[in-house]
């Protein structure tokens, strides 16, 4: 009788680290973020550029695009994009394994199907401005769709690498997945690991399910409505922190 093991294929030895780029400031960031991790990491480093071909169509017209020299532009564009992004990521870590692959459909489309077996995928993100400027963006469809862990990275500031790891918390069973990814990061670091709960006296009165408005006096100091989500954070946390690989320290 053979064991039967559940294999997460982010954690194999072979998954890669994945980075988009798209030849701007915020993927040049991406690049060296996704170099410098893949090299503490030990992993393989995949650098992808997408040619979306129908968006091109839809600007240009059926035929101009299949014309030869427009078609061989945008895949020699994308040829030097991704020689110039290894040759970034090669500064960071000049000895790691580092591959490009160009892929003829939109780029959202390829990085959502890497990230089934991916280590993480990596995007860059403009920095000081709010969602609304991703709207229908590449950033927001990964995001929304990958089948994995996905870093943002916002500028380039390499200090940032060696900061705590901050977790939400709010006690619910969806939340846990992003407390063992937390954990998972913490560990990977050796970092400090935060978890923040946050909620507003101005909400309705209304908080996991229960009003706190009808609560004693005493549930604003953490003696919180029996069976509320809240009351269960920190039981949640503890059972992660029993758990995990390495030691990491947890504030909340």
């Amino acid at each position: 009788m053979t064991d039967q093991h559940d294999v997460h294929p982010h954690t194999l030895a072979d998954a890669a680290i994945v980075v988009g780029t798209d030849g701007t400031a915020p993927a040049t960031a991406a690049v060296r973020w996704a170099a410098r991790t893949a090299a503490h990491r030990c992993r393989r480093l995949l650098i992808v550029h997408g040619i979306d071909f129908a968006a091109t169509r839809a600007a240009l017209g059926s035929y101009d695009v299949m014309v030869p020299t427009v078609s061989e532009t945008l895949r020699a564009r994308g040829a030097e994009l991704l020689v110039e992004a290894a040759g970034q990521a090669r500064a960071e870590a000049p000895a790691m394994p580092i591959a490009t692959e160009l892929f003829e459909q939109n780029a959202a489309q390829s990085l959502v199907a890497l990230s089934t077996h991916a280590h993480l995928v990596v995007l860059g993100a403009t920095p000081g401005v709010g969602t609304v400027a991703h709207l229908g963006s590449t950033l927001l469809a990964v995001t929304a769709h990958a089948h994995g862990a996905t870093v943002v990275v916002r500028g380039d500031r390499q200090a940032g690498d060696t900061g705590p790891v901050v977790v939400g918390v709010d006690g619910s069973e969806v939340g846990e997945a992003a407390i063992a990814a937390a954990f998972s990061e913490a560990a990977e670091r050796g970092a400090e690991l935060i978890a923040v709960h946050a909620w507003s006296d101005l909400s309705a009165g209304e908080f996991a399910g229960t009003s706190y408005l009808k609560t004693a006096k005493s549930a604003s100091t953490r003696c919180w409505p029996s069976g509320s989500r809240a009351g269960r954070k920190s039981i949640r946390m503890s059972a992660w922190s029993a758990r995990s690989i390495r030691p990491a320290h947890v504030s909340a």
